[in-house]
Order: C-alpha cells, then sequence, then structure tokens
C-alpha cells in the first residue's frame, strides 16, 4: 500500500484499521527495513552538503535568511504544505505532472487559509539583515533556474517540475486572482483550472493532460488536507499525523525538511542555493533507494527549491 493511500485510510479508518496498516511499498515497518541504512546516508550526506552550503552563504553575505526564520515562517509553513503535498500525489500517481499539480494545491490552499494572520510584510526584520526587495524580484527571475540535468541525463519532465510548478501559479494568478480565495478552493474550478494553464505553459506539446482518473486521484488528497488544515489550521500537524503512521514516509520527509532548513538559509536563486539544490538531487539519484522513493524525493526536492523562490518573491498577494 503506497502512503498516500494511507493518507485516505486516515481519514476514513478506525483507529483499529490504522494500527493494521505495517507495510508500505512491500518494506516491512520496522528496524530491520532494508531502506534503512539508505536513508541515513543519504540524510547525512545532505546534513554535510547544508552545513557546507551555509559556511558557503556566510562567507558570502554575512546577514543571511538563517536569522529571519520567525519572519518567514509563514512562508517556511507554505513550502512546507507545498513539497509534501507534491511528494503524496507522486507516491499515489506516479505522475509528475499530476504531483505539480499536487504542490500548487497545497502552497495556495495553505497560503490563502492562513492569509488572515498578520501579513509577513509587518514583521519587523532583524537589525542588520538586508533581504532583497522583494519588489525587485521579477518573473523572469522566479522561473530562471529551476530546471536541473540531474547526472547529465537528458532533460526530463521530472527535471522541470519546478519550472511548472511556479510558471502555472503565475500563470493562473495573471488570469484570474479570484481563483486564490477561500471560497475557490473547494470547487472543482480550482482543480480544472491548474490544467488548463499546464496545457498554456507546455502549449508545445499537445498532448499534455491530466486524466479525470489522475485528476479524481489529487481531488481525493486536497479533500482531505484541506479538511484537516481548516481544522486545525497546522501543516506539521498534518505531516505528523501521517508520517507517525508510517516509517518510510518519515524517513521520506525527514530528508524533504533537513533540505528545506538549510534553503531557509540561502538567497533564492543564489548560486550556493543552486548548488547545494543540485548536490542534493545528485545524492538522491546515486543512493540505493527503490526507484519510486527516488521519484518521490526528486518530486519533493524541486518543488520545494521552486516554492522558496515563489512565496519569498511575493509576487502573489
Amino acid at each position: 500500500m503506497s502512503f498516500a493511500l494511507m493518507l485516505f485510510c486516515f481519514a476514513s479508518c478506525s483507529c483499529d484499521d490504522i494500527a493494521t496498516l505495517a507495510t508500505v511499498d512491500n518494506y516491512e515497518l520496522s528496524i530491520d527495513n532494508p531502506n534503512k541504512k539508505a536513508f541515513d546516508d543519504l540524510k547525512k550526506q545532505v546534513e554535510d552538503f547544508g552545513e557546507k552550503a551555509r559556511m558557503e552563504a556566510q562567507n558570502t553575505n554575512p546577514s543571511t535568511r538563517g536569522s529571519f526564520w520567525n519572519f518567514f515562517k509563514k512562508v517556511i509553513n507554505t513550502i512546507k504544505a507545498d513539497c509534501f503535498i507534491g511528494m503524496v500525489v507522486s507516491d499515489i500517481t506516479h505522475n509528475y505532472y499530476s504531483a505539480a499539480v499536487g504542490g500548487i494545491l497545497g502552497s495556495v490552499a495553505y497560503y490563502v487559509i492562513t492569509k488572515g494572520e498578520t501579513s509577513i510584510m509587518l514583521a519587523p526584520a532583524p537589525n542588520g539583515y538586508v533581504p532583497t526587495n522583494p519588489d525587485s524580484i521579477s518573473r523572469e527571475e522566479v522561473l530562471a533556474n529551476l530546471v536541473f540535468n540531474i547526472n547529465g541525463n537528458p532533460t526530463s519532465f521530472i527535471d522541470s517540475v519546478g519550472y511548472i510548478h511556479n510558471a502555472v501559479i503565475l500563470d493562473m494568478y495573471d488570469s484570474n486572482p479570484q481563483l486564490f480565495t477561500r471560497e475557490s478552493l473547494f470547487q472543482r474550478e480550482f482543480v480544472d483550472s491548474i490544467n488548463v494553464s499546464i496545457q498554456k505553459v507546455l502549449s508545445y506539446n499537445p498532448n499534455i493532460a491530466i486524466s479525470e482518473e489522475l485528476s479524481d486521484s489529487v481531488r481525493n488528497v486536497f479533500d482531505n488536507y484541506m479538511s484537516f488544515i481548516t481544522e486545525n489550521d497546522s501543516i506539521d500537524a498534518y505531516t505528523d499525523s501521517i508520517c507517525n503512521m508510517n516509517e518510510v514516509v518519515a524517513e521520506e520527509w525527514e530528508i524533504a525538511e533537513t533540505f528545506m532548513e538549510t534553503l531557509s538559509n540561502l538567497e533564492s536563486n543564489s548560486t550556493t542555493q543552486i548548488m547545494f539544490t543540485r548536490q542534493v538531487l545528485e545524492a538522491i539519484d546515486e543512493s540505493s533507494l527503490p526507484n519510486q522513493i527516488k521519484a518521490t524525493l526528486t518530486i519533493g526536492v524541486l518543488i520545494a527549491n521552486a516554492s522558496d523562490r515563489l512565496w519569498n518573491s511575493r509576487l502573489l498577494q
């Protein structure tokens, strides 16, 4: 049973039913999990890359975003929602277009639902911190350097998920800002609008579309997520509720969170951020993890990197 299917069980099963969920993708949830060492090795690599990237950023610019954690708390939580839902949808559908849709839904829903909170623009900046003026960040910069050829392989869609993610959100916002409201999020038209924008962004390929079956799968994940977030208003509570049921999900999410922690310390679209993202992607590709777990982690990293750039630009208000 894939971990995203367990997401559905979390919403509808009894406690006894949930307690019986003991395997995922045929890997037993125990200390004997054959993927444990591969996960640990990859986590160590991501931590080491992160430490070097933070030192590089500190040497380049002593005032990094690391001291700015509370200021960016809402954006960081939005990026977490983006990354996690994209990974969930990747695992349930094995379709990377759908994973991009999942990430879009996750971040937009979290950002809109929590929009009533004090704006991050009103938070006082720490002394000595000189952030990039969001008004100076262009649409082109938000879409730049998002396609990664992993280990020299030819570019594929999975390498471009980050670009598609940002381009589609910007296209939707430019076309109809009213889509980015609580009311629209609960309507099927929001998901349909994403599909329309994907086809616009990738107009060179007229065969691109998300099937009705895939759209329904994404919608099911989204409905479950929306129900939880509107009631609990916490992305961490949502991820914990799933990770606590599934060791493999917890391992995947720990790696993704480690990546995002470092990312939050680096200036968006900087040479250091791009280098760090590429290093993590190549480490995932070279790991001994099963291919589907590699794909899910790759999706998470690409979406988190793109989401960091988009939401920190504050092009969407």
